[in-house]
């Protein structure tokens, strides 16, 4: 039965009731967005600027990169069913941080594309989960605009993500030098700050809340 409350009214009301989901929500996004950002924009500049690798080089470890994200995504979107929303988040955290060596430490083009596509399956794993477990811990009657509100703020506090990685890596640019200048080392500062978002994201899931097979129409009849 539609509520006479005016709308502002009534998400004051949530607001009130639920500003700590509302904080969590928005938090767990940052991190996420930052992951997702952090794994990715910068990692075809780290490929030619520090490796030395070609555009069309760069190009393949993106592409690689997406099918492990396609992978990820759809095979712990669909296991979390069996082992929860945030255990199986949490596993993809604990693998996720395991292959930050593989993913930047290699000087060989097909090891850097192993990393690449492990680190996607592990990013995106967790990422499948994330839309199922926002609807789940959404307040009831804001099951569509809780999810994608606490997304976007989330993505509007992650979106300097690459250009802080830019920055801190031509800052702190590798010791040796080629064609006599210096060379930004992305790829330690990429696996520090995907190693810190990793913890991150395992400490919120870990203290979040579970509500796996939480039934949306409950509450609805009259």
């Amino acid at each position: 039965r539609a509520s006479s409350k005016p709308y502002y009214i009534i998400v004051l009301d949530m607001l009130k009731q639920h500003w700590l989901r509302c904080i969590y929500a928005i938090v767990l996004m940052a991190a996420m967005n930052f992951l997702s950002h952090g794994s990715q924009d910068l990692y075809p500049t780290f490929l030619k600027k520090q490796h030395g690798f070609s555009p069309k080089q760069a190009t393949v470890g993106t592409i690689v990169g997406n099918l492990g994200a396609i992978v990820g995504g759809m095979f712990f979107g669909y296991i979390s069913e069996y082992l929860g929303r945030r255990r199986t988040i949490a596993i993809c955290a604990i693998c996720g941080a395991c292959f930050i060596p593989l993913w930047i430490l290699p000087s060989k083009f097909g090891q850097l594309l192993a990393g690449a596509f492990f680190i996607q399956v592990f990013v995106q794993g967790a990422w499948g989960v994330i839309p199922v477990y926002l609807s789940e811990i959404s307040p009831e009657g804001f099951r569509a605009t809780f999810p994608g509100l606490s997304y976007q703020l989330g993505n509007l506090v992650s979106a300097s993500a690459s250009q802080i990685e830019a920055a801190m890596g031509e800052k702190n640019p590798l010791p040796e030098l080629r064609d006599g200048a210096r060379v930004p080392n992305y790829g330690r500062v990429q696996g520090i700050l995907i190693g810190a978002i990793f913890c991150c994201a395992l400490v919120l899931i870990v203290v979040g809340r579970e509500e796996r097979g939480k039934s949306f129409t409950q509450g609805t009849k009259s």
